[in-house]
């Protein structure tokens, strides 16, 4: 049975792509190739192919990393994601919000997760993911308040734990990474690999275009990539995707980048 599209996307749990992360403190020679340049000579041959995973694959056993991306670029999402196959495969695992860790009535977990930090505890070996570490002025609590709860829950003398953080890059400066920094070292921890979403691949923004329920998706990326969209839009994020399939189907099509641009700017400031 097929059913007309309505303009509203399905609810959604999770679209399953593969998000590429770039180094923000190593060159990039394709961090400057446009949209078109990239698809003209491949992205595996224009892009570095690295993701969360196999940057966390490659941290030492007491690694740290730090995702850095705007709001609502899916970093959330795609940490719970990391932490939820890492423990599908038998792997120790734990996805907390910084908050939750800093929070005035002790460590906020839910069930899952304190089973998690249990047996993570108990393995002396595994992943810590904190989300939102930018956040932790809304508990009026610092990095140290932050570090000393880590402390309380896992014994880092005698762990082998790899640390993984968050932050929005529009809260997060130069300084706080030299405090975290500081942070791991009191840890013993190596410096923290510090890195951005790469852009989204044509074969990511298609199953969101999908999942988001465009009716044609091959006429949608035709339009999509004659008109560069992807450059228009710095830091395109999945959820600008659910809106662009929402605006070609208000109206037929994409429209100019004058009329994007002021969708977009609309979508995010009003």
């Amino acid at each position: 049975m097929t059913t007309e599209f309505d303009g509203k996307a399905p609810p959604l749990s999770y679209v399953t792509i593969v998000r590429h992360v770039l180094s923000i403190d190593e060159d990039n020679p394709a961090a400057g190739l446009s949209s078109a340049a990239t698809r003209l000579f491949g992205w595996r041959l224009a892009r570095n192919q690295r993701t969360l995973r196999s940057c966390v694959d490659t941290l030492g056993k007491r690694g740290a990393l730090v995702l850095i991306a705007p709001s609502g670029a899916g970093k959330t999402t795609e940490l719970k994601q990391l932490s939820q196959r890492l423990r599908a495969e038998g792997q120790h695992a734990v996805f907390a919000e910084a908050t939750g860790l800093v929070a005035p009535q002790g460590v906020d977990l839910d069930n899952d997760e304190r089973l998690a930090l249990a047996r993570l505890v108990e393995a002396q070996s595994g992943v810590f993911v904190v989300d939102g570490v930018d956040e932790l002025r809304l508990q009026h609590a610092s990095l140290p308040t932050l570090f000393r709860r880590l402390r309380q829950a896992v014994d880092f003398s005698s762990s082998e734990v790899r640390l993984v953080f968050s932050a929005r890059n529009g809260a997060w400066s130069n300084l706080a990474s030299q405090q975290l920094a500081n942070q791991l070292k009191a840890l013993s921890s190596d410096e923290p690999l510090r890195v951005r979403f790469d852009r989204l691949s044509p074969e990511a923004i298609r199953a969101l275009a999908r999942a988001y329920g465009a009716p044609d998706v091959e006429a949608f990326m035709t339009e999509f990539e004659d008109e560069e969209f992807d450059d228009l839009i710095a830091d395109l994020r999945p959820v600008d995707i659910k809106r662009f399939v929402r605006l070609r189907h208000a109206s037929g099509s994409l429209g100019n980048w004058s009329r994007v641009a002021r969708d977009h700017v609309e979508s995010v400031f009003l």
